[in-house]
């Protein structure tokens, strides 16, 4: 068997926001306020939009690019794009 690195195949895709679950359970997102959700509510319409929320007000589409390379070790780097 060959090893080889799946992040060959890895390519980028745009997906709409809307079109996604955030997940407001996300590391990133803990803070003092911060309660856990359970998966079963994730897709909740209030939920989605407080994470929404977060993200907007919180990070912006650069600052989390550059906190996924810094998660893959900087080795591989990609586009990323997104809407809100």
């Amino acid at each position: 068997m060959t090893n080889y690195p799946i992040f060959k195949e890895i390519v980028p895709v745009d997906i709409f926001l809307e079109n996604i679950y955030l997940d407001p359970n996300n590391p990133r997102f803990v803070d003092s306020d911060w309660t856990y959700i359970p998966d079963k509510k994730i897709h909740e319409k209030a939920i989605q939009d407080n994470v929404q929320m977060t993200l907007e007000t919180k990070y912006s589409v650069n600052k989390l690019v550059t906190l996924f390379e810094s998660s893959w070790g900087g080795k591989k780097k990609s586009s990323c794009s997104a809407t809100i």
